[in-house]
């Protein structure tokens, strides 16, 4: 971000709103302040003052520097907001107020940048998502998606001890766990053997999240199919030390044992193997919504208990999303009733 070295820039009153009445929000986010004078971009940056090093926080939220430095991000993006922009704004704001104290009006001002730049999130399910869900349309697919687990645990034992073997069976249980316990990447992939992974003593397991593992602080329960039970204990007598050192406490672990593996090497690492398997574009976020789409076609209209399965903290959240999944079965179950109506 470009940092102003002298507070020279022109002040904006808190008092004057940012996007301002009969003006696109665009025009309006940064009235009081100069366009900066057009200039080639050298390494990312972009300074219309002489610039100075962030030597602490304190600097990066002065006013001249978060305006200068939003300013640059806006017209960079020919003046549109964008969540980039949005995060940054936020960001400010809140290191600002958790981290530097700032006075109230100094506050004011980025809490107004905040709120200006601020980028409304689409309600439901994105156009991508639901495009990737439609080749699952297809029984067939559908089948082979929900069977992949078996297949390639049963061939990372048939295939003996080695590297890719284990990969094979560690990718297996993920997806396992994916398909019946419909959970957040985060907490897929943070799985923790003596805290998460609780035993009854009689061969039954649950995956248990306390609240403040949650995204929504809403503990989660479920009960984990034998079979998948069964995969894992295999796995974790296996597993060492092709994938972690003996006695790691975390289910996907870093090959060092010292931490859980890291999401966004495991999402992509899981992704990349759906899609040399079977064909098709699934992440791991979207077993939340093929959970759904499942239960919705086998039971049209029960939205509750899909918004229990995932954890939802209000109902219009799952009806935003998934209203219409249902569709198909609403109609085959509406023509049965006609039809059953007629012969009596």
């Amino acid at each position: 971000m470009p940092v102003a070295a002298a507070p020279d820039a022109p002040h904006v009153s808190p008092d004057v709103p940012l996007a301002r009445q009969g003006k696109s929000p665009q025009a309006g986010l940064l009235p009081a302040l100069p366009t900066p004078r057009s200039r080639p971009v050298s390494h990312g940056s972009f300074n219309p003052l002489p610039s100075c090093p962030i030597r602490d926080l304190a600097a990066l939220v002065r006013i001249e520097n978060a305006e200068r430095g939003l300013r640059w991000m806006w017209t960079q993006k020919d003046k549109q907001k964008t969540l980039g922009t949005a995060d940054m704004a936020n960001l400010l704001r809140n290191v600002a107020r958790r981290h530097v104290n700032v006075d109230e009006q100094h506050q004011r001002h980025l809490d107004k940048w905040n709120d200006n730049f601020a980028v409304r999130q689409p309600s439901g399910m994105t156009a991508k998502n639901r495009d990737r869900l439609r080749p699952l349309e297809d029984p067939d697919t559908l089948r082979r998606l929900l069977t992949l687990p078996d297949r390639l645990f049963e061939r990372g034992v048939r295939g003996g001890d080695s590297l890719t073997t284990a990969l094979e069976r560690e990718d297996a249980i993920a997806l396992a766990i994916l398909i019946y316990c419909p959970i957040r990447r985060k907490n897929l992939f943070g799985i923790h053997l003596e805290h998460n992974l609780q035993r009854m003593g009689d061969g039954r397991a649950f995956l248990v999240f306390e609240a403040g593992e949650v995204k929504n602080r809403r503990r989660i329960e479920f009960a984990l199919p034998s079979h998948v039970v069964t995969m894992i204990d295999a796995h974790l007598k296996s597993r060492c030390p092709r994938l972690c050192p003996s006695g790691t406490p975390w289910l996907f672990a870093q090959r060092d044992g010292t931490a859980a593996g890291n999401t966004n090497y495991l999402c992509t690492k899981l992704k990349r193997r759906i899609a040399r398997e079977i064909g098709l574009t699934i992440n791991p976020h979207l077993f939340r919504h093929i959970a759904a789409k499942i239960f919705l076609e086998a039971h049209p209209g029960q939205y509750e208990i899909v918004k229990r399965l995932l954890g939802h903290t209000a109902l219009s959240q799952t009806l935003n999303a998934y209203a219409g999944f249902e569709a198909g079965s609403s109609v085959r179950l509406f023509a049965a009733v006609v039809e059953k109506a007629r012969r009596t």
